[in-house]
């Protein structure tokens, strides 16, 4: 089964059953569709006009609403019942149950107070131990955090879904997963390099406390793979402005199945444009009108045009976020900020089983609870997503240039991963496409799709001879 989730500064949902509302302080939380802060402040571009009337007739001083489940965290404490009377939660629970037509409904009381102290305790930690953190090392703030897990109302279990999108979904897993085992894994990523003094996405990191940091050693860490579709600025490559992320050149059968996926990547991104159109429309309504305003060439496209007669026309057929990355085999990072052209990241999370060593499948036996850990860690909220707890497909929806994230350790048996994504629209994608255009747009200057495979078929030709 699958299910859905909400949470302050994020929004996450499992495929399954009743919805989680969560209150936000001062702002219209919108389960499955608002998180906190200026995301579901009444004033923000994301908050629905209709809401803050009909929240009004219930909060005091407080505004509320979840439609699906949403997860917040309560001032330092999971005794989330103090920081709200008890008659608010039920007004709450009323509210939903009677706005969704849903007979359940779980709502958790949050404040970012502490949430300072909370990050510093965290990057600390991370910094103390020289990799990312773990929700059972001792020093974790374990018990100041709010675990989320209750599914929250979307679709229902996998076998409730309509033939059609459970065939869509599954195939767009199917495409992801088979991405994971023919593209490269990124080394450069910023949240797996963690370097004293240096900034991470915009976030200083913490010294241990009562210690001093005195030099810039770099403390790297690897903890699973990221795997990366779509555009990006070149990296070494001469006069390059934009290219596709590569493939493997390691056998013919890994380059071919990298070209075979590649007409699956349209039904990826309309998975994943329908999820979040579902989650969080409002976000999904921002990020389709962001991914216009800066040209952002969806993942999924494969080609790139630039007409310099009509330079404020578009440069490709699909306008979405630019990158896809996939993770996989226990992955975990720091407390960081993405650097982002928006605010809005979206993805997805599930548990696979390895078939063979390049093939990925979906398995009924095989769920979250079979791995320990790698839960999605909201530190400015004192929140998380308690995997293990969850089945099936977890969508999550959160403001990655915004609020300190990261996935803890894990671990799991050899045959067994969770997979989680992400689509972005990176603020070096879009710098890309600014600098190609200002070049004039030529074709020479992109590395496409194709181009990768057929330069990954020239190294392994050269390669045989060689031999």
């Amino acid at each position: 089964m699958s299910c859905k989730l909400i949470f302050p500064a994020f929004t996450a949902q499992f495929l399954s059953s009743a919805p989680t509302a969560h209150l936000d302080e001062g702002s219209v939380d919108v389960e499955r569709s608002l998180s906190a802060e200026g995301l579901v402040d009444v004033q923000s571009p994301l908050s629905s006009a209709t809401i803050p009337d009909l929240v009004e007739e219930l909060s005091d001083n407080q505004s509320f609403l979840s439609s699906a489940p949403t997860a917040h965290l309560d001032e330092g404490s999971v005794d989330v019942e103090r920081s709200l009377p008890a008659e608010g939660l039920v007004d709450a629970q009323s509210f939903i149950r009677r706005f969704l037509g849903i007979p359940d409904a779980f709502v958790h009381p949050v404040s970012k107070t502490g949430s300072a102290q909370y990050v510093e305790a965290v990057k600390s930690l991370q910094v103390k131990k020289n990799q990312p953190v773990s929700s059972s090392d001792p020093e974790f703030p374990y018990r100041e955090t709010l675990w989320i897990h209750e599914p929250g109302w979307h679709y229902g279990p996998w076998d409730t879904l309509d033939p059609v999108t459970l065939k869509e979904y599954k195939n767009s897993i199917e495409t992801m997963m088979a991405a994971s085992c023919c593209t490269p894994s990124i080394n450069n990523n910023g949240s797996q390099n963690l370097k004293l003094e240096d900034r991470i996405s915009g976030a200083r990191i913490m010294a241990p406390l009562g210690e001093t940091l005195t030099k810039s050693t770099s403390i790297h860490a690897k903890n699973g793979s990221m795997h990366a579709l779509g555009w990006h600025t070149t990296v070494g490559e001469k006069n390059k402005d934009i290219v596709y992320y590569t493939v493997k050149s390691s056998s013919n059968r890994i380059v071919e199945k990298f070209s075979g996926l590649l007409p699956g990547l349209e039904q990826v991104q309309d998975s994943y444009s329908q999820g979040l159109s579902s989650l969080l429309p409002s976000a999904h309504h921002k990020m389709m009108n962001e991914a216009i305003r800066l040209d952002s060439p969806s993942f999924a496209c494969l080609h790139l045009f630039y007409d310099t007669a009509d330079p404020s026309g578009g440069i490709c057929n699909m306008n979405f976020p630019n990158s896809l990355t996939i993770t996989r085999s226990n992955f975990s990072n720091f407390s960081h900020r993405d650097s982002d052209a928006t605010d809005i990241a979206y993805g997805w999370w599930w548990a696979a089983q390895l078939l063979d060593q390049n093939d990925w499948v979906l398995d009924d036996e095989v769920d979250h609870d079979l791995i320990e850990g790698g839960e999605f860690l909201i530190a400015d909220f004192h929140t998380g997503v308690q995997f293990a707890k969850c089945k099936g497909l977890v969508e999550i929806f959160w403001r990655g240039e915004v609020d300190e994230h990261c996935t803890l350790q894990s671990s799991s048996p050899s045959h067994v991963t969770r997979f989680g994504t992400s689509i972005q629209i990176t603020a070096k994608g879009v710098r890309a496409v600014e600098r190609w255009k200002k070049a004039g747009g030529s074709q020479d200057r992109v590395t496409t799709a194709q181009e990768r495979i057929d330069n990954a078929v020239l190294r392994l030709q050269k390669r045989k001879r060689a031999t």
